[in-house]
């Protein structure tokens, strides 16, 4: 049946580049999956080449959200995007660059008529400067920068180009480059910002908490530096920032997650303060970085006074029973991540079984901890759905997996790097309640798992959506074999198995498929 929606598929996009809009009555009435198809399309399409925008906005003048790729042969101009001013009903655009040469956006000041109701723009890898014209797109509503060059001028921060934009409500930028000194001086002009996720750059700094801290609507904060940054940047934000942005106290979400100097006098200050907060995410940057504060145990109690919280993301922390039982003293809690704490063990491990409500957990790193914990957790947090054990390298091994296979709701596990998890495991995996829920395995570097485990797996994880096998060097071509039965598979990372690329090849020919936008089934990556 797989087979068949593939081969489906594939008809559908021959038919669909073919397609006359006076077509689509007919189109419709061939069977109810063609319907859907159709239907889709009227709504939603995806141009891989740039080229063919105004022949597309041209067809099928009813489409609400459009995506638009371009590469290298595409060269963009002021009058690129013209046709799309035609499209009256488009609510989202998404543009994405994938040459390695990052063009000049411009020409979005046409879309900025009274007509055309764009609420939502997603801007990847370009150029971006003052000159765009997206401060001329009025209705917009959530603005997406991904890994853009801000053309700025030298006293300029980076709001300047979105001046106008009355009513933007979602803003969000990420891996961006050449902001200067005070990248979001005037970001207070943006009254009417509910979300701001600038999770930018070296750029990030206390100053930008106090530029930050007069946008009085906004309750979802990230400021959020990336592992690589936080390894090159002396403290970024201290508790000189997080004391500007208590000022914030309508917070409800806040991600300062890689910034090296939150101490436990930052969080002591934030739970004073910030008493809406549901979200919170402190990760130190994973690895030694200048200016590095810790956090123990005086700083995880001040957390146990915000009693909204449902999740909290901890790492690097000296964790102790103290801390534990504060956090287990948070009733609403459903999220909670103690990743790479090195102090922490089984004892104040075990102080969260409260915690019984729980749907994500996640101990990485923490090497001290074993399957005594594990198992005692597991056995009363029936609801978990995510689960990350990742390096406990000799500690958790398969009494752990009998343990985490009775839970029915489990979709997403990771086990990386976990020495003892071998076959025996897995198959207790396989045979417990988990396997019907189970979408996302991770067990790479897990080497003592072979073709019988992999056996296992095809056997009898029927909604498995990814799988790693990284460096199981064990595994080989019988066990690839036996995983070319799952129907759902999507991602399969078999870089450093002993399985042959003919094999692969050979066994996955008729099923996995290369990811393409009409159905987005699978792609193939035989190298991490």
């Amino acid at each position: 049946m797989a087979e068949w929606d593939m081969v489906l598929d594939d008809i559908m996009e021959v038919v669909l580049e073919r397609l006359n809009p006076q077509d689509m009555a007919r189109m419709r009435s061939v069977s109810s999956a063609w319907r859907a198809k159709t239907d889709s399309l009227l709504t939603t399409l995806q141009l891989r080449h740039a080229q063919y925008i105004a022949e597309a906005a041209a067809r099928f003048q009813g489409i609400t959200h459009l995506d638009v790729c371009f590469y290298a042969h595409h060269s963009f101009t002021a009058e690129t995007l013209q046709p799309l001013q035609h499209l009256r009903r488009l609510h989202k655009l998404v543009l994405e660059n994938k040459a390695r040469a990052q063009p000049t956006l411009m020409g979005l000041g046409h879309l900025g008529s009274q007509q055309m109701p764009l609420e939502e723009l997603h801007v990847k890898a370009f150029v971006v400067g003052v000159d765009s014209g997206i401060d001329q797109i009025r209705a917009l509503r959530s603005l997406h920068l991904s890994n853009c060059i801000l053309m700025m001028g030298k006293s300029q921060g980076f709001p300047a180009m979105l001046t106008g934009l009355r009513q933007l409500k979602y803003l969000a930028c990420k891996g961006c480059s050449g902001l200067n000194s005070r990248p979001f001086a005037g970001i207070s002009s943006l009254l009417s910002l509910e979300t701001c996720l600038l999770n930018c750059s070296l750029r990030m700094s206390d100053d930008t908490c106090a530029d930050i801290a007069s946008l009085t609507q906004v309750r979802t904060l990230g400021l959020a530096c990336s592992a690589l940054e936080g390894c090159l940047t002396p403290a970024c934000i201290t508790y000189v920032g997080v004391q500007s942005l208590c000022r914030m106290t309508q917070l409800a979400s806040l991600d300062l997650s890689g910034h090296a100097a939150i101490s436990d006098a930052s969080i002591a200050e934030i739970a004073r303060h910030l008493t809406a907060l549901t979200h919170l995410d402190l990760r130190k940057p994973a690895c030694d970085s200048p200016g590095t504060a810790i956090v123990g145990d005086d700083g995880i109690l001040a957390l146990s006074s915000l009693t909204l919280l449902e999740s909290v993301r901890l790492s690097q922390a000296q964790v102790g029973q103290a801390g534990c039982a504060a956090l287990a003293s948070l009733r609403r809690l459903r999220c909670l991540e103690l990743s790479y704490c090195d102090s922490l063990s089984d004892t104040p491990v075990c102080e969260l079984t409260r915690l019984s409500h729980l749907t994500e957990l996640s101990l990485a790193g923490c090497a001290s901890v074993t399957d005594i914990a594990v198992t005692a957790l597991v056995r009363v947090m029936p609801t978990l759905v995510r689960l990350d054990l990742s390096a406990c390298h000799l500690h958790v091994g398969d009494i752990s997996l009998y343990a985490i296979a009775t839970l029915p709701k489990l979709q997403v596990l990771r086990l990386h790097s976990c020495e003892r998890v071998s076959d025996v495991g897995i198959k207790g995996l396989c045979a417990g309640a988990a396997a019907a829920a189970l979408m996302h395995l991770d067990v790479r570097g897990c080497e003592r798992i072979s073709d019988t485990g992999a056996a296992c797996i095809g056997s009898s994880l029927q909604l498995l959506q990814f799988l790693s096998l990284e460096h199981c060097h064990l595994v080989g071509d019988r066990g690839m074999k036996s995983l070319s039965a799952l129907p759902h598979l999507e991602v399969l990372r078999v870089g450093g198995t002993a399985a042959t690329a003919d094999s692969i090849a050979a066994d996955f020919a008729q099923s996995v498929r290369l990811e393409s936008p009409s159905n987005g089934r699978i792609w193939w990556m035989l190298e991490s």
